[in-house]
């Protein structure tokens, strides 16, 4: 019996309601982030409008047939076991493009390619679901920055920059989160995508034009950032200093993106006016598979799907959050000293830690403190990687970083490449290493610790992890400071957050 297009529907909407159901935990993920960011609002309006887009091509679709095809089921493995292992190492953006990406085979499966490629854009609209770009911010600041300073530099007015901050005669301006440009970004990158799908048939044009909208915001906010500095420099700080630095930016915003539409339309490509017999005459129109068959590859592909997080969850043996109290105990350091004044009140914007501690040490080359915050278990928002886990809080104004870069440090016999950072207030400008410790050694970068979490889980070894921060007073000899003071206590500091864990 040849399977009906009625019937393929409700297949397709049954999968997308047992992926739903299977994969909760990473969809009430994504949830959060739509609901309590604003970047990501438009996220609530994607599978709608994929809907919409896919019924606007109905009478494209209506001479085909669903063909099922076993052909594309082996994906399914590969993508789970991607699924998986981010799942083990915590890394929300790879677990949601997973899960779309499985929904996406799936549908593959059951509607084959013939009827798959006609739908295609509105399809892979669907990876607008996940809720991506922030990681792209500290690049967009700095670009941002930096644009806004060679821009000011070339009309004439003198400004003097310190990483995230601009010195202007007339003021201080200070380029953070909600200055980088993603919001820009990610609207103009989705709209480009829409208008790219509606007005172009040819894909080279649509690829061109979606490339087109990455590029314009990001440029469009360096220019947005530089007039309202300007702005602000010739009205001597009473124009672009308040809720009106959001409405110009967002009017400009407007204005670049209205332009690229407008000048993208000289390109559009004429809509075929075809009636519906043509369609149906089409010698391209498919045979439909039988029944059978598309029953069978639905059954397998979502056998092959809810696997997954079936098998994490009965057969995963990660820590659980058992509500035991840690604490971590202040080494003595080779060579240094204890004791007050402390350096700094001063820690970093870590949360949601088992335990942490500081302490101060001295030497006749300077002062430091080291901090420590330790997590026993490596779960989602108990995680020594977490999105939420930075230096500086976003939500802090009184904090800047003026300067970062990476320097080669010895701990435990092995060279690790280590973040530096030089961050400031009205009152305080403090030089900082940070790096992080497993039960498989040092290591820095947010990356590398997810991949030591993933093998030490692989390996069936713990996953406890610890953040450390040397902090000292900013002069010219800190970075060398801090790097002497990390290698001298890394065996040390070692002994203790093992000690915290129990071994």
């Amino acid at each position: 019996m040849e399977i009906k297009w009625r019937t393929s529907i409700m297949m397709i909407a049954v999968s997308a309601l047992v992926i739903v159901g299977a994969f909760w935990t990473t969809f009430t993920t994504m949830y959060a982030t739509w609901a309590n960011s604003q970047t990501f609002t438009h996220c609530f309006f994607v599978a709608p409008l994929s809907a919409w887009l896919v019924w606007r091509e109905r009478r494209v679709l209506k001479p085909l047939r669903p063909t099922s095809t076993y052909l594309f089921l082996p994906l399914l493995v590969v993508v789970g076991l991607a699924w998986l292992f981010a799942t083990y190492i915590d890394i929300l953006l790879f677990k949601q493009l997973a899960v779309v990406t499985l929904f996406l085979v799936i549908v593959l499966s059951v509607l084959g390619w013939q009827v798959t490629k006609k739908i295609v854009f509105p399809l892979l609209l669907l990876y607008f679901l996940v809720p991506a770009g922030d990681e792209l911010i500290p690049y967009l600041i700095d670009f941002t920055a930096n644009f806004t300073v060679a821009a000011v530099r070339m009309v004439g007015v003198p400004v003097y920059q310190e990483g995230q901050l601009l010195f202007l005669p007339t003021g201080t301006w200070s380029v953070v989160k909600q200055c980088s440009g993603v919001r820009y970004l990610i609207a103009s990158f989705m709209l480009g995508f829409l208008y790219a799908y509606l007005n172009y048939t040819k894909l080279w044009k649509r690829l061109l034009f979606i490339a087109i909208s990455l590029i314009v915001p990001v440029i469009a906010n360096g220019m947005r950032a530089s007039m309202i500095v300007l702005l602000g420099h010739y009205s001597d700080m009473t124009l672009a200093v308040g809720v009106d630095h959001l409405i110009y930016g967002w009017v400009f915003f407007g204005i670049v993106i209205g332009a690229m539409f407008y000048l993208g339309s000289f390109f559009a490509d004429p809509v075929p006016n075809e009636s519906p017999l043509s369609f149906a005459l089409d010698s391209n129109t498919n045979r439909g598979g039988s029944f059978s068959k598309a029953v069978t590859v639905l059954l397998l592909a979502l056998t092959l799907s809810v696997v997954w997080p079936l098998y994490y969850h009965y057969s995963s043996e990660q820590s659980q959050l058992n509500g035991k109290d840690y604490s971590v105990e202040m080494p003595d350091v080779p060579g240094w000293a204890g004791g007050e004044p402390m350096v700094t009140d001063w820690i970093p914007a870590y949360r949601n830690f088992d335990a942490d501690g500081a302490g101060n040490y001295r030497t006749e080359q300077g002062a430091v403190k080291l901090y420590i915050a330790y997590y026993n278990s490596q779960q989602q928002d108990h995680e020594l990687v977490n999105y939420h886990n930075s230096m500086l809080d976003e939500h802090d104004t009184d904090w800047h970083v003026v300067e970062h870069g990476t320097i080669t440090v010895t701990l435990g016999g092995k060279e690790v490449d280590v973040p530096r950072m030089v961050v400031k207030s009205e009152s305080e400008r403090l030089s900082l290493l940070y790096f992080n410790y497993m039960e498989s050694g040092f290591v820095a970068g947010d990356m590398r610790t997810k991949l030591a979490e993933a093998m030490l889980r692989l390996r069936g070894l713990p996953t406890y992890g610890a953040l450390i921060t040397v902090i000292s007073p900013y002069s010219q000899e800190a970075v060398a400071l801090n790097s002497a003071f990390a290698e001298a206590a890394a065996d040390v500091v070692a002994a203790k957050i093992r000690a915290a864990h129990g071994e």
